[in-house]
């Protein structure tokens, strides 16, 4: 899903010429977030600064050496979310089932820089700063509009759900084995969302000083707490009559919540070695 994401914020590369960028982007990096005793590290460009896109490069140490294994797409933001950990998502790297800290709701999160949480029992309540990433979007006049868009055999979003459907569906209790396992599980850490736009922002990308595209921020609120929900172009409804305040965001997203905050800043230092 990050690989997608790269493709429709940044550009889209070939196998090779994507492993060699993600090189290059820790080597660029900002910063190292690590901690004792994990063979996991990443190397965040942009940490942590005020409405930027965040790549994170995550690599594996063996032996003393780092094996960079993909980019992460993240963005800074102020939302923080207080949430409950239920299981890990197996499908999906770095991905997990969670409720709110009451235990209500359901959602799947996949984190950032998780090595500085060490091991992720069930029912630990963990913050995390938290944006989305549109996947798939829609975007009507009014919640009004959106309900009338939607046909009577179709499931309609409740105002302000963030609910994990794909995995509710793809894991059911009522499917046989078989057909657990033809199910596409890639997606089952995507979470379906609607909510009330508050406010809308345009950001340009720049990367490395060379200006690339434009993409969109909406606030919405959730019944999980304030989010961000963050849009690339090619992702942007083409037939949209208008995009602001009053306006109602309907998609699939994917859930990133960045964990290395409050007492996990001490795992975050600037970058003083080039990854192998």
């Amino acid at each position: 899903m990050d690989r997608y994401l790269f493709e429709k914020f940044v550009f889209e590369l070939d196998d090779e010429t994507y492993e060699n960028a993600c090189i290059v982007l820790a080597q660029q990096a900002k910063n190292i977030v690590k901690c004792p005793n994990a063979n996991k590290v990443t190397f965040n460009y942009y940490p942590q600064e005020p409405d930027r896109l965040q790549l994170v490069a995550e690599g594996i140490l063996d032996d003393g050496k780092v094996q960079i294994d993909g980019v992460r797409m993240h963005h800074a933001a102020p939302d923080v979310w207080k949430i409950k950990v239920i299981t890990p998502v197996s499908a999906c790297d770095n991905s997990y089932l969670a409720t709110r800290a009451d235990g209500n709701g359901l959602v799947a999160v996949r984190f950032v820089n998780e090595q500085v949480l060490g091991d992720i029992e069930a029912d630990r309540i963990i913050e995390a700063q938290m944006v989305a990433f549109a996947v798939d979007a829609n975007i009507y006049q009014d919640y009004d509009a959106y309900k009338n868009s939607t046909p009577s055999s179709s499931v309609l979003m409740a105002d302000g759900l963030v609910v994990a459907t794909d995995f509710l569906v793809n894991n059911s209790a009522h499917l046989t084995e078989q057909e657990r396992n033809a199910k596409e599980h890639c997606f089952d850490n995507l979470v379906d969302v609607c909510g009330t736009i508050t406010m809308c922002y345009k950001y340009p990308l720049e990367m490395f000083g060379t200006k690339l595209n434009s993409y969109y921020i909406a606030n919405i609120m959730t019944d999980f707490g304030q989010l961000k929900v963050i849009i690339a172009q090619p992702i942007f409804p083409k037939d949209m009559a208008g995009f602001g305040a009053g306006n109602v965001f309907v998609g699939k997203v994917l859930l990133s919540g960045d964990v290395c905050i409050y007492d996990y800043e001490k795992y975050a230092s600037k970058l003083n070695n080039q990854p192998n």
